[in-house]
């Protein structure tokens, strides 16, 4: 077991120290939960900075089941947040039944401090969230080796705004929410699975990053890069396959709205970096199928930039109806869309690698290559 783990979760060793049964609200000091622990509705739930808050140790299991069916911010994290051990269940059970018109904040959930989900641990969300196109929750530091699970009926984002580690054996299940990294937010898969596929959103002038640590992590996810004007300078969102093949299923370049002489026209990210980290002797490729243009379903006129950095015998395969035009421009006839494609030795500062992208069509796949 990873010694990080073991220093997380070896508190609830030391059970004299702690305090059981009915918990305090804030949590202010070490508190754990041992059996099933079921707040009345609407109970608004804090754990202050200092405080941790254990859902079932190595003692036994436990478990916190919270309700609501108000508008508001019902749970707050600022401390730590430790459900389920290796040897021990634990489950948080946060579910709505809201039942009134939809709004865009606040956050149902927010998180500035860390939750550990141990490898028996279950995080869940469930229910009708009174949350539309907003965060639903922001997630804050999770480190996760038990299942992360978010299954909502309303239209809204899950956001990593700090640290979303997914270690081997632990899963992340977003199911009618969606998945967003903003604010410099990084999602690493680092072993653990993506099971729902629900689609990543990337957004703001910050970006944030996506490592990929296990073999085709998001085959068949669709990654949406946007929210970056053409004229915005310093946002870059970065893509990472480590040391993998890796596939997913579309790779949309989104936009932003901007008024040009009073009109509102839409404008695609131009400071996006897709990056492709050494290959050490590795058969690796990146491959995006079905590029598209995000702009309500139409199709738009536009150019994007991708800069692969650390480049080394990389190539990405477009499964798309791509002609070279000239040099390092690739151009999807069906999108009216050219990618200009930049190599660079080292991270984003690196010096640019000269060379032409060419066009390599396999006739067994179907697939286009672009070849550097």
């Amino acid at each position: 077991m990873n010694s990080i783990k073991k220093i997380l979760l070896s508190s609830a060793l030391f059970a004299s120290s702690l305090s059981f049964g009915a918990i305090s609200n804030p949590v202010t000091g070490e508190e754990t939960i041992q059996g099933d622990e079921v707040l009345d509705l609407n109970t608004v739930m804090t754990v202050d900075t200092k405080g941790t808050l254990n859902i079932g140790s190595d003692m036994g299991a436990g478990s916190l089941s919270m309700s609501y069916d108000k508008v508001g911010t019902m749970f707050t994290n600022k401390g730590i947040l430790n459900i389920g051990t290796d040897s021990a269940a634990g489950a948080f059970n946060f579910n709505s039944s809201f039942s009134g018109t939809l709004v865009w904040s606040p956050q149902a959930f927010t998180n500035t401090g860390t939750i550990n989900i141990g490898s028996q641990g279950v995080f869940n969300m469930t229910g009708r969230s009174f949350i539309q196109y907003g965060n639903y929750m922001n997630a804050g530091k999770v480190n996760v080796y038990g299942q992360f699970n978010v299954n909502t009926t309303t239209n809204s984002y899950v956001n990593v705004n700090s640290t979303m580690n997914i270690y081997e054996g632990g899963s992340l299940d977003i199911k009618g929410s969606n998945l967003s990294i903003n604010n410099g937010g990084v999602l690493n898969f680092l072993g653990g699975t993506y099971v729902s596929k629900t689609q990543i959103r990337m957004t703001g002038t910050t970006g944030g990053s996506i490592y990929m640590g296990s073999e085709n992590v998001l085959q068949g996810v669709t990654i949406q890069l946007d929210g970056v004007s053409s004229t915005t300078k310093g946002a870059y969102s970065y893509i990472k396959t480590g040391d993998f093949s890796q596939t997913i299923g579309e790779f949309r370049f989104g936009c932003t709205d901007v008024t040009e002489n009073g009109v509102v026209v839409k404008k695609f990210g131009s400071t996006t970096d897709l990056t492709l980290s050494e290959t050490k002797n590795v058969a690796k490729y990146f491959k995006i199928v079905n590029v598209s243009s995000y702009n309500g379903g139409g199709k738009k006129d536009f150019t994007t930039y991708l800069n692969i950095e650390n480049f080394v015998n990389d190539f990405v395969l477009i499964d798309a109806d791509v002609t070279v035009t000239e040099g390092n421009k690739l151009y999807l006839s069906s999108l009216n869309m050219t990618i200009e494609v930049n190599a660079y030795l080292g991270l984003k500062d690196g010096a640019a690698l000269d060379g032409e992208w060419s066009l390599v069509h396999d006739d067994v796949s179907g697939l286009n290559y672009g070849k550097f």
